[in-house]
């Protein structure tokens, strides 16, 4: 694992294990994240992303020869050898006050600015008809979960910072309260100024 950040700035807290298959560890994923971070800034590339990954799956083991492979997973193993191997990586994160920056391309400086009050996101591996890739129409299923609070999107352009995009309920019962509470006093305006005309010609008659 590793810690970064001090003094009230940002702090990351990062804890990567590496899970062989065939020991009491291995769950069906080789690679496992777990990340805390608090006060962040992120600037999602998804070019970055994907070349991140492919560096993870280098540093997987070399396959081993397949004469020294069982004899019941060798012809499935020659199959899977050439193809690409899944990256079974199960991750976790959890974030307090990050702010996360969606670039509309990589040299782009419009982009979307999500200023979150917290921000979790995991996924969950399961193998369908098998334990692993070596397993011949096994299946990997990612699920991701994710789970947002506190949300302000604003728009990044040349011309600077743009307002908060979503309104938070509180606000937007407060704006139709307000709403609500001025057509009321217009309403009993109207009905006062009208009421008082009636009586004025009473009085003339």
């Amino acid at each position: 694992g590793g810690g970064g950040g001090g003094g009230g700035g940002s702090t990351v807290d990062i804890d990567l294990r590496t899970h062989a298959m065939g020991t009491p560890t291995y769950q069906g994923h080789e690679w496992e994240l777990s990340t805390k971070l608090d006060a962040v800034r992120i600037v999602y590339r998804a070019r970055f992303v994907s070349e991140l990954l492919a560096y993870f799956g280098s540093l997987l083991p070399n396959p081993l020869p397949l004469d020294a492979l069982p004899p019941g997973t060798r012809a499935a193993v020659e199959r899977h050898r050439g193809e690409a191997r899944p990256m079974t990586l199960k991750y976790s994160v959890d974030a307090a006050a990050p702010v996360v920056i969606l670039p509309r391309t990589t040299d782009a400086h419009e982009a979307v600015e999500l200023d979150l009050a917290r921000l979790r996101l995991d996924n969950e591996l399961t193998w369908w008809w098998g334990k692993s890739h070596h397993d011949p129409g096994a299946a990997l299923i990612d699920t991701i979960r994710w789970g947002l609070d506190g949300v302000a999107l604003r728009v990044i352009s040349g011309a600077g910072v743009g307002d908060n995009a979503i309104v938070p309920p509180s606000a937007a019962a407060a704006a139709a309260a307000a709403a609500a509470a001025t057509t009321a006093t217009t309403a009993n305006a109207a009905a006062s100024g009208g009421g008082g005309g009636g009586g004025g010609g009473g009085g003339g008659g």
